[in-house]
């Protein structure tokens, strides 16, 4: 069977279709390792690491890799492009829907706070670092990158006044 389905990789074409029908056939079969190789082979084929994101975040919460689901997620604004970031904290929410022990969120917000650091020209990361702050009601930190990010974007105030609104409105 190995020698079968690295053969249906390797010689995967460079068409989206074809890589989401061998990637759900592996997902049939809970062949999970191989559906991911079929994703990343698919992704270099069509030079675009911004495709299958729902088929890569699938996998990784059924085999309970946060970790990975938000790196997933964090592709689609790793251009620094702002457009996407309502998607992202779909898949975010989702992923934290069924986390008691906040374990997830915890992973979540190291991974969102160490893409911060390392690329910290992609205003995004920063946006949804701000956001994962104000879920979890800290908003001294929230408040901090509230001000960062309106410097940055040469606003006038009106991401630190929300968020205010917000914190005056939970009571903190």
């Amino acid at each position: 069977a190995d020698v079968v389905y690295n053969n249906a990789i390797k010689e995967l074409p460079a068409q989206e279709n074809t890589v989401r029908e061998l990637y759900n056939a592996f997902i049939a079969k809970k062949q999970y390792s191989y559906a991911i190789t079929t994703i990343e082979r698919g992704r270099k084929l069509l030079n675009n690491n911004q495709l299958f994101v729902t088929e890569m975040t699938n996998i990784y919460i059924q085999t309970n890799r946060s970790d990975m689901v938000v790196q997933e997620a964090l592709n689609l604004v790793s251009d620094g492009g702002q457009g996407r970031i309502p998607e992202v904290q779909r898949i975010i929410q989702n992923l934290l829907s069924s986390d008691e022990d906040k374990q997830k969120f915890t992973t979540v917000q190291s991974v969102l706070q160490r893409s911060t650091q390392e690329n910290p020209s992609n205003i995004a990361y920063e946006i949804l670092l701000q956001w994962v702050y104000q879920l979890d009601k800290n908003y001294d930190d929230a408040l901090l990158l509230a001000k960062a990010i309106d410097r940055k974007l040469k606003g006038d105030g009106q991401r630190v006044f929300a968020l205010a609104n917000e914190a005056s409105n939970n009571k903190a």
